[in-house]
């Protein structure tokens, strides 16, 4: 577990990085910082950067609105490959490794019926549970598909065939709380970014002789905004915290956290694009990558239903 201090190193790190990686594929820097599996032990290659650490990590990459799934590459597929061959090889950016919809839910039963893998481009494999429950490593069939803000999809057919990863499904609700944890931390981050461009504009766009700031009835819609913003970084500091205390409320505290990422995420788009106006809703608004962002992470870790059953069940 990582010092104050040094979180705060670790996170200006990656927001220099984030910034120029922009538009780039930034696994391949990510991998040469050492942030793919940073929460890992030493022993395990790790930096043992702990919840927090990922925490940190997966916020700044979510605030530059980068074209990558951290809670994912750099969170949960390196925890549940810890110690294994292709394990080192994910953290030194040498392989890629999808993971199924049925794993994040942590649903072996499929039913017969395709699900959906998420996971960066270019990967060849995917973690899937299969029937029984264990987690199995198996090949990606044929090439990815694009979400609306780039990040790679695939269909994957139900199997009960491919690796066997050795007790990959104990490691498994750990490693899933823990990427919850980073989810909401990426998603703090796009909210945050959002919140200062809706902020800015606000001071900058002038209607009727005024900036639109000085309206009252947008100075409360931007209390409300920055009320959910620090709701979620609330609830997400507290689920990286248990995590690393090895807190019993952890698991429950990384679904709350989720919950209430998805909820300010929410309203925070919505009031970003209404409140930039026209522009709000065109492809060329700064605000556009990071609402879809938030959208897809939505569609990737589940909704807020979903998650509150989790919560009261945990």
């Amino acid at each position: 577990m990582m010092e104050k201090s040094d979180l705060e190193v670790l996170a200006r790190s990656v927001a220099r990085f984030a910034d120029e990686a922009k538009g780039t594929d930034p696994l391949p820097g990510l991998a040469e910082l050492g942030l793919i599996g940073a929460g890992l032990s030493e022993a395990q290659g790790g930096a043992e950067a702990g919840a927090q650490g990922e925490a940190a990590i997966a916020t700044e990459i979510g605030r530059a609105g980068l074209q990558a799934t951290p809670a994912l590459e750099c969170v949960l597929v390196p925890l549940l490959l810890a110690g294994t061959d292709l394990g080192t090889q994910v953290s030194a950016g040498a392989a890629r490794v999808a993971v199924s919809g049925n794993l994040l839910d942590a649903r072996p039963d499929h039913a017969g019926l395709p699900f959906t893998a998420f996971g960066p481009e270019g990967a060849t494999q995917v973690l899937m549970l299969d029937g029984s429950g264990a987690l199995r490593l198996a090949p990606l069939p044929g090439p990815a598909r694009q979400m609306i803000d780039g990040r790679a999809i695939w269909t994957v057919p139900p199997v009960d065939a491919g690796t066997v990863i050795a007790g990959g499904a104990e490691a498994l609700p750990l490693a899933l709380a823990r990427a919850l944890s980073a989810a909401a931390a990426d998603a703090t981050g796009a909210m945050g970014a959002l919140y200062e461009m809706t902020l800015a504009y606000m001071r900058e766009r002038r209607q009727f002789g005024q900036a639109l700031g000085s309206f009252q009835t947008i100075q409360f819609r931007m209390v409300d905004l920055s009320i959910a913003l620090e709701e979620a970084r609330a609830l997400s500091g507290a689920a990286a915290r248990a995590l690393d205390a090895q807190d019993p409320r952890a698991a429950q505290l990384a679904h709350a956290a989720w919950v209430q990422a998805v909820t300010s995420g929410g309203l925070i788009a919505r009031e970003a694009v209404q409140l930039h106006g026209g522009i709000g809703m065109t492809e060329e608004s700064a605000t556009a990558p990071l609402v879809k962002r938030l959208t897809v992470d939505e569609q990737v870790f589940g909704g807020v239903e979903a998650h509150l059953g989790r919560y009261r069940a945990a």
